[in-house]
């Protein structure tokens, strides 16, 4: 077989990511946290290669098996979903942090129109059919309600002098019925991710805890593959980490996960496997 391979060839299939989550999450609801580490590596990074190492040793399952007696088998077999679960955990975390990915779909035509807005109304200010101060004060917002808020506040002015001011700008009434919409649309998905975030009965666990549990499993099954790769590849040229390098590879190696409930692993946090004697 050949050893661990470049990583550049390697892509995340959102989709299979998705799924893998999926499968995984009442696994990561259900994780003891005893069991929970926590991640000091750039999770995106460790799962390239966590899939690298699943691509190079799967085929190699067998052998690694009747090498190691007591390998647990299912540690490589499932190695691939582990990784892309915890790779959809970190975009999981990212989507309940930041209110920008809730609004991703409408986000951009908002802050366009909103632009488009101002320009006019700055311009009939600057002309005196707009009052300046009202016109400054939508331009100083900032934050995603005060985007809704101010979309909604811009068309309401523009159309509330509407006979004015038909025929002297390029904003149509359908831009400002739009405004409106989009503000309406804003505000409401922000009132919702409050609600799911703020509702302990349908988000029990945290994203970033569900992150953390996430490369728990990754991270525990791949210990237990490096210990098989060590017992199968001790003696092969080069040495048997090309075959399963650290999680941490590239990383540095400063930092390692930590057993988040015990004292004493805290104090003591879990490195790398690596010059482990073969066993079995």
């Amino acid at each position: 077989m050949s050893p661990h391979r470049d990583m550049s060839d390697l892509h995340i299939d959102p989709n299979a990511a998705q799924a893998a989550y999926a499968r995984l999450l009442p696994r990561l609801q259900t994780l003891k946290a005893s069991e929970v580490v926590i991640p000091s590596v750039e999770v995106t990074k460790a799962v390239m290669v966590a899939l690298a190492t699943h691509r190079a040793l799967a085929p190699e399952l067998d052998a690694m098996s009747a090498v190691l007696k007591d390998f647990k088998r299912e540690s490589l077999a499932e190695l691939d979903v582990l990784a892309l679960a915890a790779w959809q955990a970190v975009i999981e975390e990212r989507n309940e942090n930041d209110p920008a990915h809730f609004l991703a779909e409408v986000l951009p035509e908002a802050l366009k129109l909103k632009s488009d807005l101002l320009t006019a109304a700055t311009a009939l200010a600057a002309r005196g059919r707009l009052p300046t101060t009202v016109v400054e004060g939508y331009a100083a917002g900032t934050g995603h309600e005060d985007l809704a808020n101010d979309l909604a506040g811009l068309a309401q002015l523009f159309q509330s002098r509407w006979s004015d001011l038909a025929n002297r700008t390029d904003i149509s009434e359908a831009e400002l019925e739009r405004a409106k919409s989009l503000g309406a649309t804003i505000l409401a998905r922000l009132a919702l991710r409050r609600v799911v975030l703020s509702d302990p009965r349908r988000h029990p666990l945290s994203a970033s805890e569900l992150r953390r549990r996430a490369f728990s499993l990754l991270f525990t099954a791949y210990e237990e593959v490096r210990r098989a790769a060590a017992a199968t590849y001790w003696y092969s040229p080069g040495g048997w980490e090309r075959f399963a390098p650290s999680l941490w590879s590239g990383q540095g190696r400063g930092g390692a996960a930590r057993r988040e409930t015990d004292p004493a692993r805290q104090a003591n946090p879990v490195v790398p496997s690596g010059g482990e004697k073969p066993r079995g």
